[in-house]
């Protein structure tokens, strides 16, 4: 599993993805992207709307552990 160029393919609608601006990571449920003054957002877990800058790539979570 590897980072994901957003520009390639977008997450699925409410799926739970880590994204990066290429400085700071996030684990966000995507909502979907859109552009603002700053950038490109996000919606994160808790449904608050936050902002990311610059969003270029994302990733599944990967499966959680099983012990």
């Amino acid at each position: 599993m590897g980072w994901i160029k957003r520009s390639d393919h977008e997450p699925k609608h409410n799926q739970a993805v880590i994204v990066s601006d290429g400085t700071d990571v996030g684990v966000w449920r995507f909502r979907g992207f859109w552009p603002d003054h700053n950038g490109n957002g996000c919606s994160n877990q808790n449904s608050a709307t936050e902002l990311l800058r610059e969003v270029s790539h994302w990733m599944p979570l990967p499966e959680p552990p099983t012990e």
